[in-house]
């Protein structure tokens, strides 16, 4: 990965960090991981800039989905490295801590146009 590309990656991590987090809370509860598809329809509907959804994807993904997922993404990194990006930007005392708050499936679905209502 060259400068300019590592630049630009931090860059999408700052704002992945910030937002994301929240959001996957909001759309789909605590967990300790999610699925690629809740990944993607969050990033969509915050409207992130999709070429570093790598990023994400080590964020919110068990390593063994990671590799799957990462496999169709433009930027390369690996899971550790983007983690650790992603780690750097997360506010103090938001990374990773999430508080349980059940929502419902049709809820989900209505508010990321996902599946049938």
């Amino acid at each position: 990965m060259g400068w300019l590309q590592r630049i630009a990656m931090h860059r999408a991590a700052k704002t992945y960090a910030r937002r994301l987090p929240a959001e996957m809370h909001r759309g789909w509860g605590a967990a300790d991981f999610y699925t690629p598809g809740q990944v993607r329809a969050a990033v969509a509907h915050l409207g992130l800039n999709r070429r570093y959804i790598v990023i994400a994807y080590a964020a919110f993904l068990a390593e063994d989905e990671f590799a799957t997922a990462a496999s169709e993404t433009p930027v390369s990194a690996t899971y550790a490295e983007a983690r650790r990006i992603f780690g750097r930007y997360c506010p103090r005392g938001s990374g990773h801590t999430y508080w349980h708050v059940p929502i419902s499936n049709e809820a989900a679905a209505s508010r990321y146009g996902v599946g049938a209502p």
